[in-house]
């Protein structure tokens, strides 16, 4: 009957809703970064790009804050939406979680970038065979999928306080985000002198 219904708690409907809404945006961000392809679709133009002035370097942080664009500035704008939807949540549970959501894009953005840089796929004939087919979209996707897939086994399996849980994978994401930047920035320019 209806006495029943009224013993549902508000914050923990507001914390089933983030723990589903938080694994559906760690795999939607995760495996569609734009930089996974975004070496490959410059095709032969990138041997042009070489010839330029301007560092390989530059090139590379230029597709990264393009990424940064178009994933972290939405990203952030939804994480803040949501955070309104989370009245009962405590703080922290909110800062940890648009955290953790400006994080992932920035995260995958930098593999997508290592794995187009280890793989550019450049003689293309044409574009959708670039973005479809290249190697580096399939181990970016991969990538992204497992990661997503340990976000959403630490939000429903370890049974600890949600926000411990928000506070490790914020800790991993941070760190990771951080290395895979330091590969980019040591290796980067290197891979893809190598490869062109």
């Amino acid at each position: 009957g209806m006495e029943g219904a009224e013993q549902v708690d508000p914050s923990q409907v507001a914390q089933m809703f983030l723990m589903i809404l938080h694994t559906a945006f760690a795999f939607s961000f995760m495996i569609s970064p734009t930089t996974g392809v975004s070496i490959s679709v410059e095709g032969n133009t990138f041997y042009l790009m070489k010839t330029f002035p301007i560092a390989t370097k530059r090139i590379i942080k230029v597709k990264l804050m393009l990424n940064v664009i178009f994933a972290v500035i939405p990203a952030f704008i939804y994480a803040t939406a949501y955070a309104f939807v989370m009245k009962g949540s405590s703080f922290i549970l909110i800062i940890e979680s648009i955290l953790c959501a400006t994080l992932y894009p920035l995260l995958a953005g930098n593999i997508g970038m290592i794995f187009n840089l280890l793989f550019p796929y450049l003689k293309w004939e044409n574009i959708t065979k670039a973005v479809k087919q290249s190697t580096a979209t399939f181990f970016t996707v991969i990538i992204g999928m497992v990661f997503a897939g340990l976000v959403f086994v630490s939000i429903f399996f370890i049974k600890w306080q949600i926000e411990w849980i928000f506070a490790l994978i914020l800790a991993v994401l941070l760190l990771t985000t951080v290395l895979t930047y330091l590969v980019i920035d040591k290796k980067g320019e290197q891979w893809i002198r190598q490869k062109t």
